[in-house]
């Protein structure tokens, strides 16, 4: 499976995999599959294979997301990709072909449509096309 993140979420699984290690001689692991699969905003478990417990105090509760939210409540990451998919001039069908072969496993056809009929996007596009 592909996960496509940021660079600060990424530096953020970094730093959760430094402080373990300073705290913990067991090695962590990410969950094979997300807990959300519904866009390309994920949340993954993040899991110690120490028998006697994890003692490093940050995971007790680890998840590692990759993408942070912007101002409006909407993920970055699926934001960034419906508006290059947006100004790419690429097929709804051909969208779905580039994620399927890629290997993220989502269906953009809900995020695509929830883009569609936002009225700000409308509205840009309006402007723009004017």
């Amino acid at each position: 499976m592909l996960v496509v993140t940021r660079h600060k979420a990424l530096f953020n699984l970094i730093s959760i995999c430094n402080i373990h290690g300073k705290h913990c001689g067991g090695t962590l692991a990410l969950a094979s599959k997300p807990m959300n699969m519904v866009s390309f905003y994920n949340k993954f478990d993040i899991t110690c294979d120490e028998e006697s417990g994890c003692s490093a105090y940050t995971m007790s509760n680890a998840i590692w997301c990759n993408s942070s939210y912007l101002p409006n409540g909407k993920s970055h990451v699926n934001e960034r990709i419906m508006h290059s998919y947006m100004t790419s001039g690429l097929l709804p069908s051909q969208l779905d072909t580039f994620i399927n072969g890629c290997g993220i496993s989502v269906t953009a056809t809900p995020m695509r449509l929830n883009v569609l009929q936002r009225n700000d996007y409308l509205k840009c596009i309006e402007q723009v096309g004017t």
